[in-house]
Parts: structure tokens; sequence; C-alpha cells
């Protein structure tokens, strides 16, 4: 099994290659597209499913499964563990990437053949980088001696359910961004640029998995690290973060394309961003040159590897660029053209503050300098405003489209200025600028909903900018309000805090499938008597022996109550950290409609191009008109 996995790969690897040259080379072409594409999905599928079998059954022939498994681990996280490793997850990714190459081929109909196969040839060029960085580090590598293995067992920290959602929603955004990445290269390499908004629907849905694996991830950490922070601006966080700005900053620059073809230049500039910021996060993730609770073990050569990997795709591509890049034409822009403008702009510039941020420790280090760290007050300096401008431009376009008078203008903005005052008696210890951010962003949500009405096409955006606005709202609650203390607290001792009085109960021991925890019992109380029960868990693993905690949340959409476990103290007490935050329920209210918001404007699309076809041929006409 093992020679078969990587046999599967090596023919992945040529297949895809065979993809690459198959524009250039006219022997290739003796093999339709079709199958060096089908051959290359299903080699990649088979390869995966001997790794998910291994460890499923307990292979222990396998280096990998002693890393990553043991017998007692449960058997969602045996599954889950294919993709949570260093190989393994490379696996995993460019599987999911070859079956969007398939879905790609199959139905982008504006296409022609001839614009297909060129942009597979893109797509499988980073599909054949991948592949390549999978066989330097295989997953099917045999263990080193034929003694009985010690098993690792799984990372304590991937046991949890954002292993089984985040990882794979992350791996489909990345891959459908890299279709786009080949559709907008095909088209600057073919005579008919307006092809460039067909790349929409596939944008959108890339852009709705890559947001909600951010969402899940973000979720993921406040809930399993036990520091109930949300996002810590750590280096491979912002990884998924920066494509995400730019795939964002590319949806509303497709709206200038499907008006005017010569904004496609700069549309083009915008994919290969995207896909080479797709490889720089595999670079901080996989090379070592950070330490993160995200990242992989240290692998210096392939390090190295993806370095020039990522010189080779973003150097190629803005060669063509530079050969083939359409003159932008001049002239006066709209209204409409300019807040997009602004807009992109806007992403653009917190994009490369984050790589600022992220890479310049990196930087520093490299050159014999010391150590930095760049860390949440950087960060916040450049987003606190760019939040208000982006709020700004949305209430100024929503205020422009439904030409408002200046009577209802001051009107609006007076009541919710007054709104932000409510906001702040409501949250205890709100600073100035916060109070300024949310009375723009109540202020953008009503703008926005009274432009819906005069736009109904537009709703799939109007959802997006209202969770945007939704999440950033919730951050800054939540982050403003918050009340903490840490105590150390014997069984029938209480503490108040924010209104609820919390009892530590005490704790017992409880085993789980794979290992012990000290199981403790609150009892939360608020004022209006209202008790609520909250288990947080100390947990022991064998495998590997590490200490976890468990977090206990209770969740309403006013507040979360957030406890957590330290260390136990003497006569039986425990050190504890209470946490109360308000409003963070908006955080996540927020991502979900912004993922909802991408699936609903395709989903839309789709109907109302189902509708103009049935009515053609009720008509009599050829749906070819469509």
């Amino acid at each position: 099994m093992l020679n078969a996995g990587n046999s599967l790969a090596m023919l992945a690897l040529m297949t895809g290659l065979g993809l690459v040259f198959y524009p250039v080379l006219s022997g290739l072409r003796r093999i339709p597209a079709s199958l060096w594409l089908i051959t290359h999905g299903a080699s990649l599928q088979a390869a995966f499913l001997i790794l998910v079998y291994a460890l499923v059954t307990d292979d222990f022939s396998v280096s990998y499964v002693v890393s990553h498994s043991e017998t007692s681990l449960p058997l969602i996280y045996k599954i889950s563990a294919a993709w949570g490793g260093h190989g393994s997850s490379l696996l995993f990714w460019v599987m999911l990437q070859a079956g969007w190459m398939g879905l790609f081929y199959r139905f982008c109909r504006p296409f022609s053949v001839a614009q297909k196969n060129i942009a597979l040839s893109f797509m499988a060029m980073i599909s054949s980088g991948l592949v390549g960085l999978l066989l330097v580090s295989s997953p099917f590598a045999p263990v080193a001696s034929a003694l009985s293995p010690d098993c690792s067992g799984l990372n304590p920290m991937l046991q949890d359910a954002g292993l089984i959602f985040h990882p794979p929603a992350l791996c489909l955004g990345y891959g459908g961004l890299t279709v786009v990445f080949g559709m907008v290269m095909s088209s600057l390499l073919s005579s008919d640029g307006g092809k460039l908004f067909a790349c929409r629907p596939w944008l959108l849905v890339a852009w709705s998995w890559l947001t909600l694996g951010i969402v899940l991830g973000s979720r993921w950490a406040y809930t399993e690290l036990g520091w109930g922070g949300w996002w810590f601006w750590d280096p491979v966080e912002n990884a998924s973060l920066m494509p995400w700005l730019t795939a964002t900053a590319m949806l509303h620059q497709l709206w200038r394309v499907r008006a005017r073809n010569h904004c496609s230049g700069s549309l083009v500039l915008l994919a290969i961003a995207t896909q080479a910021l797709i490889l720089v996060g595999t670079f901080l993730v996989r090379s070592g040159v950070l330490t993160s609770v995200h990242a992989f073990a240290m692998q210096p050569a392939t390090g190295v590897a993806i370095l020039g990997f990522i010189v080779v795709v973003a150097g190629f591509s803005l060669v063509l660029y530079a050969l083939r890049a359409p003159a932008n034409a001049t002239g006066k822009l709209s209204g409409q053209s300019l807040v997009l403008l602004s807009v992109v702009m806007l992403l653009l510039v917190a994009c490369g503050s984050i790589l600022l941020g992220t890479l310049y420790p990196i930087g520093f280090e490299a050159f014999g300098s010391g150590r930095i760290s760049v860390g949440a007050p950087y960060f916040n300096a450049f987003f606190i405003p760019l939040a208000l401008l982006l709020a700004a431009i949305l209430t100024g376009f929503s205020v422009h489209i439904r030409q408002v008078s200046l009577i209802a203008i001051v009107g609006e903005a007076t009541l919710f200025v007054l709104a932000g005052l409510v906001l702040s008696w409501l949250v205890a210890g709100i600073g100035w600028m916060t109070w300024l951010v949310l009375t723009m962003m109540l202020w953008t949500v009503w703008s926005q909903l009274c432009y819906v009405r005069h736009q109904p096409n537009k709703a799939g955006a109007v959802m997006a900018h209202i969770g945007l606005v939704l999440a950033m709202a919730g951050a800054c609650l939540s982050d403003a309000g918050l009340v903490q203390k840490e105590i150390g607290l014997r069984p029938g001792q209480q503490e108040t805090l924010g209104g609820y009085q919390f009892v530590f109960m005490g704790t017992t021991p409880v085993r789980g499938p794979n290992y012990l925890a000290d199981y403790a019992f609150f009892s939360v109380t608020d004022d209006a008597g209202r008790r609520t029960d909250m288990h947080p868990e100390k947990r022991w693993y064998a495998r590997p022996d590490v200490v976890m905690t468990e977090a206990a949340v209770d969740s309403t959409w006013r507040r979360d109550l957030y406890i957590t476990l330290g260390e136990p103290l003497a006569q039986g007490a425990w050190s504890v950290r209470l946490q109360v935050k308000p409003f963070i329920s908006l955080l996540w209210l927020g991502g979900g409609l912004m993922v909802l918001a991408g699936f609903w404007a395709v989903g839309s699309r789709m109907w109302r191009y189902r509708q103009g076809t049935e009515s053609l041929r009720a008509s009599g006409q050829s749906g070819l008109a469509v």
C-alpha cells in the first residue's frame, strides 16, 4: 500500500505536468485533455483513500499513522487526521483542487475548448508544484524501525470539531481561487478578454468557502485554545486573511470589468497576487520560519522549495502580464466605479499592512538583527481607521443611490449617534473610537437595508456588507466590554463578575476515549435568577503526553460566559479564569451572513438563468441565445 500511494502520487505529478504543457506540445494532444484530467484527479483520490484506510485500520507500518494516530483515537479523528499533518494536508488540498478543475472543464460554458486547455495548464502548474512538495514529505513513508512503534497520537488541539470542518473549507477556497487564477490567465492570453466576467460565479463560491474556513478557524481558536480570543494576529491566521482580502477586491473589481473591459489588467494583477499569497501562506505554515500553534514541524528543505515555487509562479505570470497586458482606457469614472475603486484600494492597503507586519519579523531575524514581534497594537492601528473608512464609503454610496435630502441625512446621522450612545451605556468602559466605529456600523446597516429596496438584485452584496459590519461590531463590542477575572476558587466558593454569580461546585475525574480529565462543575446565576450549569475540563492525554484545557462556553445573543480551568491549588482549589463577553454573537452571525451571501448570489444567478431558459423555450426561441 505504501508503494501504491507513492506511485499514485507520482502518476498525479506526471499527468499534472502533461496538463501544464498540453497547449504547447502537439504530442500530448493525442490524448484528450479530459483523460489527462481524469487520471490526475483519480490518482490523487486513490492515494488519499489509501491514507484514510491506513489510519482507520491502525496500520502502524506507515510513519504518518504512527505520528498522527493511535488505537484509542475516535474514528472521526482518525479520518480527519488524513488532513491534519504536513504531507497529508497537501494531498487533501491538491485532491480537492483536482475536483475543482474537473468541475471547471465540465461546466464552464463561456470558455472555448482551447481557452479551457490554457486555463487548465495554469491550474495544473499549481497542482504539480503541490504534488512535488507532497513527494518531498510523503505521508506514505514506512516506519524507520521494524520494532513495535511507539505511537505519538494526534495533537490534542486537533481533536476538535474544528479539524473536521475548518481545513476542508480552507482547501476548497484555495482550490477555487486557483481555478479563478487559471481562468484569468487564460483570458489574458486569448483575444476575447471580455470572458473575464465568467469568473464571477467561480470566484463567489471560492470566496464563500474561504470565508467559511476563516470563520470556523476563529471559532475553533475561541473554544479550543482556552484563551477566550477569536483572533490573535498570528502569522498563520494572517496567511488565510491576506488572500481573502485580495479575493474580495477581485469581486468588486469584477463589477467594473463587466461594464468596461479596460479594467481587466488590474483584475489579472489581483488574480496573480491572490495566488501568490496563497503560496506565501503555504510557506509560512510549512517552512519552519516561525513558531505557531498552527504551523507544522520545521521543514527547511520544503521551505526553500516553496520559495522557489512562488518565484516561478509569480514571475512567469507577471512576465505574461507584461507581454499581454491590455491598455487601460482613460475616461471619467462614474460614481459607482469610484466607490468600487475606493473599496478595492482600502482592501489592498489592509492586505499590504498585514503582509508587512507578518513578514517584517522574519526579515528582521534573517538579517541577524535579533528577534522582534509585531502584535495586535500594530494591526489594530491600521484596521480601526480602515473599518471607519469602509463604513463611510458604504454608507455614502447607499445614500447617493437613494438620493436622500440633506435634512434626511442629518436626521439619520443624529439617530445613529444616539444609538451609539445607547450601546456605550449597555457596554461599560467603551472608548470613543469604538463608539465612533459602532455608530458608523449602525448607520451602514440601515443604509444598506434602504439600498436593497432600490436595488433588489443586489441582495447578495447587501447581505455580505451587513455581515461584514455585524462582524466588526461584534469584535468591537466584545473587546470593549470584556470583563474578566483570574482567581483561585475552592469547592463551594462563589465569585461575582459582570452581573453574574459563579459558584464552583468542585471537580470529578472522568475517562474519555483517549484521555483522563478533571471535570469541573460551575453554577452561574444572573441578576434575574436564571441558572446555567457549565463544565470546563482539564484533560491529560497519554499520547502525546500533554495537558489541555477545554473551555466551557455558554452563549446567548447578548453575551458569552467563558470559563477555563488553570492549575490545581491546595485544598482542592483551582485557579480559574472567568470572562463575560458582550455581543460576541454578532461576530459569528456576521461571518455566517457573509458565507450565505456568496452562495445566495450564485444560487440566485443560476435561478434567473434557468427562468430565462424556460421562458425562451416556452416562446419557441433557441436556448443558444441565452
